[in-house]
């Protein structure tokens, strides 16, 4: 990638804010999933728990709040425009690769929150595409966490640090 007079050297602090939200909404998806099977025994005469309905919502909200979220990061890069990559030995290979995973994890969290609608709304027969995407999605993650260690541990360009939230300290 060729920097522009548009790319920033840093990641602004809603960038920043937009990104570890979103890792926190994905995390609280995996202890409400199973929430899902339990409040739909309704469905077939059976008494279903408050709690697994309440959990079953939170889990619907949290898969809206991330489609906002994606949005909102999405926006936030048009505006905002590029970040530079931290430094000139980056491969252009590898800011692809990353800008292809990056683009690879917005499109599965609006896909695995519309297949997870379907599922739980409209149609079962989502629930099988949903899984799937959900392994998709733990693949490009880990590739995600791979690349920022690989910047962190073997580059040493603090690439990982540009994206940390600063809690008071100063940039």
């Amino acid at each position: 990638m060729k920097p522009t007079s548009s790319q920033n050297k840093a990641y602004s602090p809603a960038r920043k804010a937009v990104h570890w939200i979103i890792l926190i909404l994905c995390i609280a998806q995996f202890p409400t999933g199973w929430a899902i099977a339990n409040s739909h025994l309704g469905h077939v005469g059976l008494i279903q728990s408050s709690w697994s309905v309440f959990v079953h919502r939170s889990h619907a909200l949290t898969g809206a709040a991330l489609v906002v979220l994606v949005a909102v990061g999405v926006v936030l890069r048009l505006v905002q425009g590029p970040v530079l990559p931290p430094t000139k030995a980056t491969p252009e290979w590898m800011g692809r690769a990353a800008s292809a995973t990056h683009v690879g994890l917005g499109l599965l969290l609006l896909a695995l929150s519309g297949t997870g609608f379907i599922a739980m709304y409209l149609s079962r027969a989502a629930a099988p595409v949903h899984g799937l995407l959900i392994d998709a999605g733990l693949a490009l993650t880990g590739l995600h966490i791979a690349g920022a260690l690989w910047h962190q541990i073997v580059f040493r360009d603090g690439t990982l640090e540009r994206m940390l939230p600063r809690f008071g300290r100063r940039t």
